[in-house]
């Protein structure tokens, strides 16, 4: 067998995990058939992805990734925030990313081996982030601006 398929199985491996642990987790889980991301859950409005991705040595890592700020302006405060309280421990915290007019969306981020925790590991972890992500969101919004996306899931509702 090839590297290239060793990695590939591997990679098909923690999928079918992954399908396998959110099919029992205690909250609704939609999976997607998405370049971005394999699954989805909401809490509050809030939007948490789940994908596989490749870690620093090409193996697959779970990466479970929370909006909680769109249209947030990018700027100096925001850089630091990230960098430092906005980092809770090597494999969670924030990011920033781009939708280059000068502002983005505010994530939190969890990255997890799937091959060495365990189902309930996951699903405290996906608990962690979503409880984080709403608590935050208003305060953050109001000291960096940007919009929480429990006001943009009311708005969206209220439109349509």
């Amino acid at each position: 067998m090839s590297a290239v398929t060793d990695v590939a199985d591997e990679f098909a491996a923690a999928r079918e995990l992954l399908g396998r642990i959110l099919q029992e987790a205690p909250f609704p889980v939609k999976a997607r058939d998405d370049a971005d991301f394999d699954y989805l859950t909401a809490r509050e409005g809030v939007p948490v992805m789940f994908a596989i991705r490749a870690d620093d040595n090409d193996k697959p890592l779970l990466l479970i990734q929370a909006i909680v700020l769109a249209d947030v302006p990018f700027g100096p405060g925001l850089y630091e925030w990230v960098a430092t309280e906005g980092q809770w421990n090597l494999r969670f915290g924030a990011a920033v990313q781009t939708t280059g007019d000068g502002h983005g969306v505010l994530t939190f981020v969890q990255s997890i081996d799937l091959f060495t925790a365990s189902a309930q590991t996951v699903v405290d972890y996906v608990e962690v982030i979503l409880d984080r992500a709403v608590h935050k969101a208003d305060r953050l919004a109001a000291r960096f601006g940007g919009e929480t996306m429990r006001s943009r899931s009311s708005r969206t509702k209220d439109r349509g």
